[in-house]
């Protein structure tokens, strides 16, 4: 599968294994979010905003890596592939020393970090104890998400696949073990979540380290070999992606700041209930972010090929496949609203008080489904200063609506949620109005 034509096929190939098991830290936090909501309301609203925050870090290097996963479809579109090792391998070098800052800052002074967006002492207190035991994780996600990055880039999915599953498997059964203290071992609580967690990722990166002495990566492609950091490599990658990392770091700061706003106007209950419906939220999300993925496969291999004319033919058949999943998925979820926010909280008494929201949620999943894909499209084409100006101008948008609602409407929890819809909305219609409007294959890099 060296050159691909985007085909429905390939598409599916692509994506189905990710889809199956690449859910990663969103299934994380889900299985956390479903032990601490049988601890007590403070555990869960510690580990479900605490695990925002770690995300937020963990996304950053997973942007980064989106650029590696474009550098090395577009390589196999143009049949060069033996200069992938030597992208993977300085890709490495810079994200060890990305995990070796962020470690060192957050294991050393994590309550600093917290204090900014949380008032509350108890969460706070909790929340560096998840932290502490929680970060380490750091290494074994940014060397994953290299490793993913290759996978993905030469349409091998299947293995990332299999790995996240082995990830959450080991999550429920170490969170099962360490956070109520079974099989001999003391109940930790927060922190037994944690740890879970951090060696539920050790696990992933091992299986994807026999992947690749298994499937040939090594010989193929010179994997692992170290034989120089490439500078050039390093600057291509730089700059596809590190416009990808800044418009991360606005999108996360924003989703950061809407969960601030909950707790601090509407209360820690609030932000608890909040907690639970994210988890929903982005769970039932992940087939469009896997297709947006495909995404990044399809059109880098395309362009390595010179095919740019096919590039809107092929987002338009991911997009139909996104459509016809999300709508698929709200069929299934809106009838049994009860259903899915007990299975989470096992507590019935936050179940009316989430349904609302919750069809907030289904409406922002289809509006997401389709701007996720067109803005893909202009990373995956290498415009990610473009799309950089386009997630800029829509944070600055969301965040005036946010603060507007929240400070001036006072507004019920369900329409607080609606946030999601402008948020995305304003993406897509940007990115089409560039796509329709500006001459892109000219700058096509």
């Amino acid at each position: 599968m060296s050159q691909l034509k985007g085909t429905y096929k390939e598409i599916i190939i692509i994506t189905l294994p990710l889809l199956l098991g690449n859910a990663s830290h969103t299934l994380i936090a889900l299985t956390d979010t479903m032990f601490m909501s049988r601890l007590n309301t403070n555990a869960l609203a510690t580990v479900g905003y605490i695990s925002l925050f770690y995300m937020f870090l963990v996304v950053l290097g997973y942007s980064y890596t989106k650029s590696i996963q474009i550098q090395v479809a577009k390589r196999m579109g143009e049949k060069q592939e033996d200069k992938i090792g030597n992208i993977i391998d300085s890709a490495l070098i810079i994200m060890f020393f990305a995990a070796l800052i962020l470690f060192s800052i957050l294991f050393l002074i994590p309550g600093f970090f917290l204090k900014i967006f949380i008032n509350s002492p108890e969460i706070i207190s909790s929340g560096t104890v998840f932290l502490h035991y929680r970060t380490p994780g750091i290494f074994f996600n940014y060397f994953g998400c290299v490793l993913i990055a290759y996978y993905t880039g030469i349409g091998k999915t299947i293995i990332p696949g299999l790995s996240m599953l082995c990830m959450l498997l080991c999550n429920v059964l170490f969170n099962y073990i360490l956070v109520f203290g079974h099989f001999g071992f003391a109940p930790m609580g927060v922190a037994g979540s944690g740890l879970a967690s951090t060696l539920a990722e050790c696990t992933s990166v091992l299986v994807l380290l026999i992947g690749v002495f298994f499937f040939g990566g090594i010989k193929r492609h010179q994997l692992l070999k170290f034989k120089k950091f490439d500078k050039e490599e390093v600057k291509e990658l730089n700059h596809l992606g590190l416009p990808i990392v800044g418009q991360t770091a606005i999108g996360f700061v924003s989703w950061i700041y809407f969960f601030s706003c909950v707790e601090n106007i509407m209360g820690r209950e609030a932000l608890a209930i909040s907690n639970l419906l994210r988890p929903v939220y982005q769970i039932f999300s992940v087939p469009a972010w896997r297709l947006a993925n495909s995404v990044n496969t399809l059109i880098g291999n395309i362009h390595g090929q010179g095919l740019t004319d096919e590039i809107s033919k092929v987002t338009k058949r991911v997009m139909y496949v996104s459509v016809i999943i999300t709508l698929f998925t709200i069929a299934i979820l809106l009838p049994f609203p009860h259903f899915w926010i007990t299975l989470i909280s096992g507590k019935s008494d936050y179940v009316s008080q989430c349904v609302g929201p919750f069809w907030m949620i289904c409406i922002a999943m289809l509006v997401f489904a389709i701007a996720i894909i067109i803005f893909n499209v202009i990373v995956s084409i290498g415009n990610t200063r473009i799309s950089l100006t386009i997630e800029v101008t829509s944070i600055f948008l969301y965040l005036v609506y946010t603060y507007f609602i929240f400070h001036f409407m006072k507004p019920t929890l369900t329409f607080a949620w609606s946030t999601e819809i402008v948020y995305w909305a304003l993406i897509g219609i940007f990115s089409l109005f560039y796509l329709k409007k500006f001459d892109w294959k000219k700058k096509i890099r």
